[in-house]
């Protein structure tokens, strides 16, 4: 799994693949993640909104129930 992530700000969920499929990221895949992760992090909040819509982007939820 691949995920872009600026502390307080955003995670973008850029890639899964399983283990047991693939070791690891080829130069040119890694290199490809960080230009998907070089445009939507700092992405403003407008621009996210149209990525969504445009199918750009899928939002993924998350069920934030805490368990104790």
């Amino acid at each position: 799994m691949v995920i872009a992530y600026r502390r307080g700000h955003r995670a973008i969920f850029i890639y899964g693949l399983a283990k047991s499929d693939r070791a690891n990221f080829q130069n040119d895949e890694l290199d490809t993640a960080r230009d998907i992760a070089s445009v939507w992090i700092p992405a403003p909040a407008e621009r996210i909104a149209r990525g969504l819509r445009e199918g750009e982007l899928v939002e993924v939820q998350y069920d934030n129930e805490e368990t104790q």
